[in-house]
């Protein structure tokens, strides 16, 4: 059984990542979302949503430690350090994400009034 040229060629740079990051180790020779684009012939703009959709199967496949720093880049983690100050990092952004969720809903109830929850058959 042969494998489809787009699942080969996403294998080829998923296995190509997986290299590039168990290279950047620690946070100190972290690599850019750009330059990590570049290295492995992606062009895109500049959410790089298909090179960090790459680097998250990556991680899933290859159960790497990685981190992502919003100013350093991505980068193998090496010391417990690295990984309590990225999971701290990943906390405050879920406390982030909670308190965009509240405001959301309370606007929206300021606005139009109270809502009922979903209905059990929906």
């Amino acid at each position: 059984m042969t494998i489809p040229k787009k699942r080969s060629s996403e294998m080829a740079l998923i296995q190509k990542t997986r290299d590039i990051l168990i290279a950047h180790k620690g946070k100190k020779n972290a690599i850019l979302s750009r330059d990590l684009a570049t290295e492995l012939g992606i062009v895109e703009g500049d959410t790089f949503i298909r090179t960090r959709s790459i680097i998250d199967k990556t991680i899933r496949m290859y159960g790497l430690p990685v981190a992502a720093s919003t100013t350093a880049g991505y980068f193998f983690i090496i010391t417990p350090g690295e990984l309590f100050e990225y999971m701290g990092s990943l906390d405050h952004r879920k406390f982030e994400i909670e308190a965009k969720k509240r405001l959301v809903y309370r606007n929206y109830v300021k606005r139009y009034g109270e809502v009922e929850g979903p209905k059990e058959d929906e």
